[in-house]
C-alpha cells in the first residue's frame, strides 16, 4: 500500500490508465509495410502472408486483422475484438 492510499474498508471503482498505441490493419496486400514497421516482430512471407512473433509463438495474421505496437511490443488481434477494444484517434 503507498503510503497516501486511505484504509480500504469498502471497494472502490477504478479505471485502466489509457495508452496510446500504434496499429496497422492488414489488408491482405501490405503485409511488407507491416514487416517493415513492425521491425523484426513480423515477416512478409513470399506468397504475402503474414507472420507475427510475439511472447506466446508465431501468429498468421488473417485479412481483417489489427498488428498492435504496444508496451511490450507486437501482437495481432481480430478485426472484431479491436472493434469492441479500441477506438481510432483522430490526428492531431
Amino acid at each position: 500500500m503507498t503510503p497516501t492510499a486511505p484504509k480500504m474498508t469498502a471497494p472502490v471503482t477504478i479505471r485502466r490508465r489509457p495508452i496510446a498505441m500504434q496499429a496497422m490493419q492488414f489488408d491482405g496486400h501490405n503485409a511488407a509495410e507491416i514487416a517493415k514497421w513492425a521491425g523484426g516482430d513480423a515477416v512478409c512471407s513470399i506468397d504475402g502472408q503474414l507472420i507475427i512473433s510475439t511472447v506466446g509463438g508465431e501468429h498468421v495474421v488473417e485479412v481483417g486483422d489489427w498488428v498492435i505496437r504496444g508496451p511490450e511490443g507486437h501482437y495481432p488481434i481480430e478485426g472484431s475484438s479491436f472493434d469492441e477494444l479500441y477506438v481510432l484517434e483522430e490526428p492531431s
